[in-house]
């Protein structure tokens, strides 16, 4: 047998979770965001491996003034983002969002750029690089077409 329950297993007698793990003293707390993008982009980003900051002012049509120089993403999935209808509120248009490259990174590099909203319009002040030394994607990439219409 094993009467002391060395094996271990699900602890069905927890009073709460380790309220520790909500908070992340060290911030080390990793998060998936979604960088949403036209075809066009999603392809250079694909062939390079690297998703490059940009300048949201200096992009013409639907160029955001005044705004941060990064990599522009959210943590809302496709599914979510189509579901909420916020993408009109997140400045991206239908051809810009019609593909998603979706990964982890350390929540202290996201930096808001609405300082109420913690998930709609977010960015990353460096290149986001999706491969590893290898050349092959990182396995916590995702990628491919949002299915927003």
């Amino acid at each position: 047998g094993d009467p002391i329950s060395i094996r271990g297993g699900i602890n069905l007698y927890q009073y709460a979770p380790n309220p520790l793990s909500w908070i992340d003293p060290l911030g080390l707390d990793v998060v998936r965001v979604y960088h949403y993008t036209s075809k066009d982009g999603y392809n250079g980003i694909m062939g390079s491996g690297t998703i490059q900051t940009k300048d949201p002012g200096a992009r013409g049509k639907g160029s955001i003034q005044g705004k941060p120089q990064g990599v522009y993403v959210t943590t809302l999935s496709p599914e979510e983002l189509k579901s909420s209808g916020l993408r009109g509120k997140m400045g991206l248009t239908k051809e810009k969002s019609t593909h998603f490259i979706s990964f982890e990174i350390d929540s202290s590099k996201v930096k808001r750029v609405d300082r109420q909203n913690g998930y709609l319009r977010l960015y990353i002040e460096e290149d986001i690089v999706l491969r590893d030394v290898n050349n092959k994607l990182r396995g916590d990439v995702k990628h491919g077409a949002s299915g927003c219409k």
